[in-house]
């Protein structure tokens, strides 16, 4: 048996809504790069460009010298799972032949989502 804490309704209720938000945010990010032509090449290089210019920016001001790194390895972990996403829906789109999202299956990373 786990001695981790059960989420609350609330937070539940927050899990969902960013993965819902992060699900349309990878698939118009996969259909806007396909329209316009951009190879997820240059898509993950210029992710990695901005991923760089977060890294100088992002400031965890702490009393406790590890909570910044703990921060900034949260947000790179967050930053590839979505990357992650767009590829996934990216591969999605090529091989849909241009369906309706309702009409696609989930990608493979988000079907451990769905139970």
């Amino acid at each position: 048996m786990s001695n981790k804490p059960m989420a609350s309704l609330e937070q539940i209720r927050l899990e969902a809504r960013l993965l819902a938000i992060e699900n349309i945010l990878a698939g118009l990010f996969a259909a806007i790069n396909r329209r316009d032509g951009i190879s997820l090449d240059q898509f993950s290089a210029a992710a990695e460009e901005m991923h760089q210019e977060l890294r100088q920016q992002l400031v965890v001001p702490s009393p406790d010298p590890a909570i910044p790194d703990v921060v900034a390895a949260e947000v790179e972990q967050a930053i590839a799972a979505l990357l992650k996403k767009i590829a996934d829906y990216a591969e999605l789109a090529l091989q849909s032949e241009n369906r309706l999202p309702q009409e696609l299956d989930i990608p493979a990373s988000e079907k451990r989502w769905r139970g």
